[in-house]
């Protein structure tokens, strides 16, 4: 597979994986709220917390927000299946512009361009 088939996987993938990664941020979200407003409750001082009830927890309450944001975001950025091919359309485009054979199409095709705009002004 070349970078172009790639690219056109990848347009009908991410769109999906947006949908999930935002349907994840929800209870992500709300678990870690709930774990960072109940977690002070089950402290024993300021520094620790009771092993028996929240001390395994600790670690969740600081990354499941993080994820939640994280999660969004990336939902937020990847971008629709047309703008994908748009892209796509654009990155091959400029590949054929900037190819030899490109090069030789449009000088080809500014010729023809000349002789129909020379053709227009003779009638006139």
């Amino acid at each position: 597979m070349n970078g172009l088939s790639w690219f056109l996987y990848f347009a009908d993938v991410l769109p999906t994986a947006s949908v999930w990664l935002g349907i994840l941020f929800i209870p992500t979200s709300f678990v870690g709220v709930i774990l960072v407003i109940c977690l002070p409750i089950f402290s024993t001082s300021e520094n620790e917390v009771d092993v028996r009830t929240g001390k395994a927890m600790k670690p969740f309450a600081i990354w499941l927000p993080i994820l939640a944001v994280v999660c969004l975001v990336i939902s937020i950025l990847i971008p629709s299946k047309e703008t994908i091919y748009l892209i796509a359309g654009s990155e091959a485009s400029e590949y054929a512009v900037t190819s030899e054979y490109g090069q030789e199409v449009l000088g080809d095709i500014k010729d023809i361009i000349k002789a129909q705009l020379n053709n227009l002004k003779e009638t006139k």
